[in-house]
C-alpha cells in the first residue's frame, strides 16, 4: 500500500509540473539596439529592433558602459528621444521589452553609446534638406509623430524617400 501511494505521489507530481511548465509565461525577447544618434544638438535617438508581443519599451541611460542605468523613459514606439542630456556627454543606453502581463518582460538589451558633440550638425538636414520618417513595410514617407510610425520609424531624408519611390502619407501630409 506505501509502494502504491508513492507511485501515486510521483505520477500527480510529475503531472502537475509538466502542466506547470507548459503553461508558465514566457519572457519576451530582448531587444537589439540598432543605433544611438546625435540628430540635431539638443537630443539622441535611440532606435532598436521591434519585439513580437511587446506593448512598450523602457528605455534606460547610465554615464558609463558599467554603471548603474537609470529609467529615462518609456515608449511604444522602437526608438526614444533623449531630450534630457549635455552636450559633450556621453551616454550608455539600454532596453527592456515590456508585455501587458501575458509574457515576462525581457532582459535589459546590450549597450550601446553615443553623445552630442558641440559642433554637430545633422548631415540629413544639411545635405538632403527636411527629414522624414518611413515604416519597415510602408509606401509612404511620414511627419515624426503621425500616428502610422507606432510600431517602426525609420529616419530619411525627403529626397532619398522621395528617390526610393515612397509618397507622402494622406494623415500627416
Amino acid at each position: 500500500m506505501k509502494k502504491q501511494f508513492t507511485v501515486v505521489l510521483l505520477m500527480v507530481t510529475l503531472f502537475f509540473t509538466s502542466v506547470t511548465s507548459a503553461f508558465g509565461t514566457s519572457k519576451l525577447d530582448k531587444p537589439v539596439i540598432n543605433e544611438v544618434k546625435s540628430v540635431s544638438s539638443s537630443y539622441l535617438k535611440i532606435s532598436w529592433s521591434e519585439v513580437d508581443d511587446a506593448e512598450e519599451y523602457k528605455v534606460y541611460r547610465s554615464s558609463s558602459s558599467d554603471g548603474k542605468y537609470k529609467l529615462c523613459g518609456t515608449t511604444e514606439n522602437t526608438y526614444y528621444k533623449d531630450k534630457s542630456i549635455k552636450t559633450g556627454t556621453k551616454y550608455y543606453y539600454k532596453v527592456r521589452a515590456v508585455s501587458d502581463g501575458e509574457y515576462d518582460d525581457s532582459a535589459l538589451s546590450k549597450w550601446k553609446s553615443g553623445k552630442v558633440s558641440k559642433s554637430n550638425s545633422n548631415s540629413a538636414k544639411s545635405s538632403a534638406g527636411k527629414v522624414v520618417y518611413i515604416t519597415k513595410t510602408g509606401e509612404k514617407y511620414h511627419v515624426y509623430g503621425c500616428r502610422y510610425l507606432k510600431k517602426s520609424c525609420i529616419e530619411i531624408s525627403l529626397s532619398s524617400a522621395k528617390n526610393q519611390g515612397y509618397t507622402a502619407c494622406s494623415v500627416c501630409y
